[in-house]
C-alpha cells in the first residue's frame, strides 16, 4: 500500500480515496440488492382492511334478536359492524349450539348473507335487529357426499351436535348413511353422531339401523348397522333382538363371503342384545 500513494504522489488520503474508486465505481456503495419496490395494491389492501376492523370496533353495539322456527329467542349484543358469518358464529358458541354449517339467517326482507354487516340491515336510528333462524342441513348433506374424508369427519361432528331434537330424523338418516363409509373413521364418527342424536330419543336413530338389514341395503350397509345397533341398542329388547336374529338367513344373491360377514355380526349383536326382557323399539322392522 505505501508504494500505491507514493507513486500516485497524493499522499494516504489520495490513496484511500483511490482504493474507494476501485471497489465501487462510481461512488456508489453497494450494500446488497436492491429491494423490490412495494406492491402498492397489496398495501392499499391492507390500510382498507384496517380501517374497515376499526370502523367496526367504533361501530355502535346492535341487539340481534334470534328467533327459531321453534318459537325459542336468543338475544345476543355484537358490535353494529359484525357481519352475518359473526352472527352465526355467536348462535354457534351459545346454548344453542346450532353449527355454523346448519344455519340459515333470515331477515324479513330475505336471507342475511355471511358478509352482509348488520348495520347495514337497520332502520334509521334503530339499535335492534331481528334475525330468524332456521336449521339447514343442506350444506352438510353435500359435504358427506362429496367432500374428503376430513371434510365428512366436520359434517358428521355437525350432526351429532345438532343433537335429537334440533336434527330429528333428518340428521339421523344422514348419519346412518355413513356407516358403511370406505374409510374407518368416517364410520366411527357416524357412530358417534348416532349415539348423540339416539340421546333421550333412542325411536329417532333405531328404527333406521333397522331398516338398513333389508337386503337392498348392501352387504357393507348391513354389516356396519348390525355392529351399530349391538352399541346403541338397549339389551333386552325383545323386537330388537329378532330383528338383529333374522340377519342370520342374509343372503347376499351369490356373494357367500359377504353373507357370511352379515351372519357373523348379527350373532355378534345377538350376544349383546339377547339379555332380560323384550321392549317395544323396533316396529316394522324389516328381516334381511
Amino acid at each position: 500500500m505505501a508504494v500505491s500513494w507514493l507513486a500516485s504522489g497524493g499522499g494516504p488520503a489520495a490513496a484511500e480515496a483511490e482504493e474507494k474508486e476501485a471497489a465501487h465505481p462510481g461512488g456508489v456503495c453497494q450494500r446488497g440488492p436492491a429491494r423490490p419496490e412495494p406492491d402498492m395494491a397489496a398495501v392499499v389492501d391492507q390500510l382498507r382492511g384496517a380501517q374497515e376492523r376499526i370502523e367496526r370496533l367504533g361501530a355502535p353495539w346492535v341487539l340481534v334478536t334470534v328467533a327459531s322456527v321453534a318459537g325459542e329467542v336468543l338475544g345476543l349484543h355484537l358490535p353494529g359492524g359484525s357481519l352475518g358469518s359473526q352472527v352465526k358464529e355467536a348462535i354457534s358458541a351459545s346454548s344453542w349450539r346450532v353449527p355454523v354449517a346448519c344455519q340459515r339467517l333470515l331477515l324479513p326482507g330475505g336471507p342475511l348473507a355471511d358478509g352482509d354487516p348488520i348495520a347495514g340491515h337497520l332502520p334509521p336510528g334503530a339499535a335492534e335487529l331481528g334475525v330468524t333462524m332456521a336449521v339447514s342441513l343442506e350444506g352438510v348433506c353435500e359435504e358427506l357426499q362429496s367432500a374428503p374424508a376430513n371434510g365428512r369427519l366436520r359434517a358428521l361432528a355437525d350432526l351429532g351436535r345438532l343433537g335429537p331434537r334440533r336434527g330429528g330424523a333428518a340428521a339421523a338418516a344422514a348419519a346412518c348413511a355413513c356407516l358403511a363409509d370406505s374409510d374407518a373413521r368416517v364410520r366411527e364418527a357416524a357412530l358417534a353422531a348416532l349415539r348423540e342424536l339416539a340421546e333421550g330419543d333412542s325411536a329417532l336413530v333405531l328404527p333406521r339401523l333397522c331398516a338398513s338389514l333389508r337386503d337392498d341395503a348392501g352387504p357393507g350397509a348391513r354389516r356396519a348397522a348390525l355392529a351399530a345397533l349391538a352399541r346403541l341398542g338397549r339389551r333386552g329388547d325383545g323386537r330388537l333382538v329378532r330383528a338383529v336374529g333374522a340377519a342370520l338367513d342374509d343372503w347376499d344373491e351369490g356373494v357367500q363371503a359377504a353373507a357370511v360377514h352379515v351372519r357373523l355380526a348379527a350373532l355378534g349383536a345377538l350376544g349383546q342384545l339377547s339379555r332380560g326382557g323384550g321392549g317395544e323399539v323396533c316396529a316394522g322392522s324389516a328381516t334381511g
